[in-house]
């Protein structure tokens, strides 16, 4: 069963002028990568929620959720034999 990524088009932008065209909440200034680097740094999600106001709980989920299904896709090969480059 092919199963698709739900996609986030309705709760992320990208502008050009803003952030330098990376990622971001709709209505906001907050990016995809601020938000998981807050994650990757030890922040739950509550904290991050009260850090930026301005997000929606259910969108962070969703872009962590998001997040972690392509990672872990891309270590599910038939031989978990891959090599990953870190720089």
């Amino acid at each position: 069963m092919n199963k698709k990524k739900p996609s986030l088009n309705n709760i992320l932008v990208r502008d050009p002028r803003i952030r330098n065209n990376k990622p971001r909440f709709k209505n906001t200034v907050i990016t995809v990568e601020f938000i998981l680097n807050q994650f990757a740094s030890g922040w739950n999600i509550n904290e991050i929620k009260a850090l930026v106001p301005e997000v929606k709980k259910n969108h962070i989920k969703r872009v962590l959720n998001y997040f972690s299904k392509d990672i872990n896709s891309k270590f599910d090969d038939k031989n978990n034999t891959r090599e990953y480059s870190l720089g």
